[in-house]
């Protein structure tokens, strides 16, 4: 080996350099062979990532939560969070960027749940997902204060599926992952095709399916958290028939009219499947004017929304189930101007009655969790990683100096439908 140090400078016997140097391109040839193995390996995967998924555009990290998904949006070199909506067909601004959006193009309306809210229509500037980049269209405006007292955190918008119409939306709940897509040549392996239906410009795409023997035509909607939603005359229909088992009609503290909440009806399923899944005792409420399905539903397969072949994709999870987080707190908690207040407890057993909280209680703290950190997403972890827990709870009560300190047994995990197991315990070390 010491022959082969340059370093020594010493002299070699003859042809010695000769077989060095036959040696040396030997072994430079087997390293580049070893460094360009990786380099085809990766574009091989890639070009059956391309042919089968189609060219990724953008990617982020999707957990299997029943809530709304948010993306960074980029405008003008500034990102705004913006909850994805694939039920909404237009982009929509807070109009606290109203100054982004040019000068108005036409007169609209946006239309939620049955009602019409008259609105200007202004042109809009060119926005980006990371590097993919949305062409300039048209754009509402509309106040989402009301999403940050239900969810806890802000966003500045809404991004609609037209600047997608190109694109496949991927929720890829068993990957973690929310993807687009371009160019997708083949049908995902394992997953049922059903075709998109356009109603007429300004419409999000439908799909048709067979729910308890009609023909219904249902948006995959992420911008609505709940499970199923149906049109007003369809719900009353299903009611009428003993499909679905009605619940007492909400008053208005229930409702949440006075966070600027809406009153409608609900109930649950008797029976039926939708998607291949088992409807039993599932939530369903009347959504007014539109057959949609939510978040807490969507979460339990996964789907593609292939507006570019005019395709919706999808293939039920194995072994999955919903946490039923407020549940296991046993109470409601909303956001109302940065406060955490206990909106409502849970009738019958309830851990946060249990610990002495009353609604209309202030949370100041709970576990880890400050009154700074708690939002929706984070009570929702709070219960999937620390069941069967002793949580200390700090509370501020209306009409009462100061704040005092009580503790809440969190039970072991509850899940929506399908049930999932009970799971173990946590066993603590001798």
């Amino acid at each position: 080996m010491k022959s082969i140090r340059l370093k020594t400078k010493r002299p070699f016997p003859a042809g010695t350099d000769r077989r060095r140097s036959q040696a040396g391109i030997r072994m430079r040839g087997f390293a580049v062979l070893l460094l360009a193995w990786p380099l085809v390996w990766l574009l091989w995967a890639g070009r059956e990532a391309r042919a089968g998924d189609g060219e990724i555009q953008f990617q982020q990290k999707l957990l299997s939560y029943p809530f709304q998904p948010i993306v960074q949006i980029t405008i003008g070199g500034t990102k705004y969070p913006f909850m994805f909506d694939t039920g909404t067909y237009a982009p929509i601004f807070d109009p606290t960027l109203r100054r982004l959006l040019g000068t108005v193009a036409d007169k609209g309306g946006l239309q939620s749940f049955g009602v019409v809210t008259a609105t200007d229509i202004f042109n809009a500037p060119p926005m980006s997902l990371d590097r993919l980049k949305l062409p300039a269209w048209l754009a509402a405006t509309k106040n989402y204060a009301v999403h940050r007292t239900v969810s806890g955190s802000d966003i500045k918008g809404i991004m609609g599926i037209k600047p997608l119409d190109q694109y496949s939306i991927w929720l890829d709940f068993d990957h973690e992952t929310l993807k687009i897509t371009k160019d997708m040549t083949t049908t995902p392996s394992g997953m049922t095709a059903l075709d998109l239906r356009y109603s007429g410009e300004g419409t999000s795409p439908k799909f048709e399916v067979d729910l308890q023997g009609r023909k219904l035509l249902f948006l995959e909607d992420t911008g609505f958290n709940g499970f199923i939603g149906l049109e007003h005359n369809v719900f009353v229909k299903f009611v009428a028939d003993g499909l679905i088992s009605q619940a007492p009609t909400p008053d208005a503290k229930v409702s949440g009219e006075q966070y600027g909440g809406r009153r409608f009806a609900r109930g649950w399923f008797q029976g039926g499947t939708l998607l291949g899944m088992d409807l039993t005792k599932v939530p369903v409420m009347d959504s007014v004017n539109v057959n949609h399905l939510g978040m807490s539903f969507l979460v339990y397969f996964n789907s593609i929304l292939d507006l570019a072949g005019k395709k919706f994709y999808y293939q039920q999870r194995q072994n999955f189930g919903l946490l039923l987080h407020e549940k296991m707190l046993g109470a409601v908690i909303l956001f109302p101007e940065g406060r955490n207040v206990v909106y409502s407890l849970y009738v019958g057993q309830s851990a946060a009655r249990e610990a002495g909280i009353r609604e209309g209680d202030h949370i100041a703290r709970i576990g880890s969790l400050t009154e700074h950190d708690m939002t929706a997403v984070s009570l929702y972890e709070l219960c999937l990683h620390h069941y069967n827990e002793i949580m200390e709870v700090e509370v501020v009560r209306p009409g009462q100096p100061g704040s005092f300190v009580t503790h809440l047994f969190m039970p072991q995990r509850k899940y929506a439908f399908p049930a999932m197991p009970a799971p173990m315990a946590p066993q603590k070390a001798p």
